[in-house]
């Protein structure tokens, strides 16, 4: 079957997506683990926009679990790959 050259797979869209800025807010002093692709993670975060407004706290207090590369937001899972666990950071996108 064809692809219609005007629909963009979701893949192709995330490739074009902008990457964020990524800070390690901070990370254990011994790592006992490191994420890995198809690893389960658990994340809580919380979203806010550059002025501070929250926007999104939904995982705040109660942690979201799904496994690493599949993530919706670009970045996200390719800043995760490799840190070890208890790691804290900090996306950015401009």
């Amino acid at each position: 079957m064809e692809q219609d050259p005007g629909k963009r797979t979701a893949a192709a869209i995330a490739a074009d997506a902008p990457k964020p800025r990524v800070d390690i807010i901070s990370s254990p002093p011994v790592c006992q683990g490191r994420c890995r692709d198809q690893d389960f993670v658990v994340v809580q975060f919380v979203g806010r926009r550059a002025n501070g407004q929250l926007f999104d706290e939904r995982y705040a207090t109660r942690p979201l679990t799904y496994e690493l590369g599949s993530f919706y937001l670009p970045g996200v899972d390719e800043a995760l790959e490799g840190a070890c666990v208890g790691t804290r950071l900090r996306y950015t996108w401009a």
